[in-house]
């Protein structure tokens, strides 16, 4: 009997083991997502991979067949970026950018309260090289 038990307890040991060791999988945020603060192994590929993001009728494509955006989160491989909140926003092309944080890698990402302080709201995606400054330019948005 007491074999048994020990067997057993020993099994739930393992079992129990091997469920902490598995790696969690990381959540998919798309554009227009929220995220709250403290979440890990989260998955931006897809607001940073996405076609930019149109905030007025500059730069639309024209109404013409052929000219749709084929791009999406799949076909690009944007690895890092920068996520702005920005304390005003003047005109659709000019930003006052108020916050940033940076993303190492966009497929894991860990979202802590000390990057993102007291700014809450909209924060806008953009891949490395784009100009901060113009919101028209990010790649997508999430919601803190």
């Amino acid at each position: 009997m007491i074999k048994r038990t020990a067997f057993l307890a020993a099994v739930a040991v393992v079992l129990l083991a091997m469920l902490a060791a598995s790696p969690a999988t990381a959540r998919s945020v798309y554009n227009g997502d929220t995220i709250y603060v403290g979440e890990e192994s989260l998955d931006l590929s897809p607001v940073f991979n996405a076609p930019p993001v149109v905030l007025s009728g500059e730069g639309d494509l024209p109404d013409q067949p052929g000219c749709e955006t084929t791009a999406s989160y799949e076909t690009l491989s944007v690895s890092s970026g920068t996520l702005v909140y920005y304390s005003s926003i003047s005109t659709p092309g000019s930003g006052t950018v108020g916050q940033t944080i940076a993303v190492a890698d966009v497929s894991k990402f860990e979202l802590t309260a000390s990057a993102v302080g007291t700014a809450t709201g909209t924060w806008y995606a953009f891949t490395d090289g784009t100009p901060l400054f113009d919101p028209s330019r990010a790649a997508g948005v999430v919601f803190i």
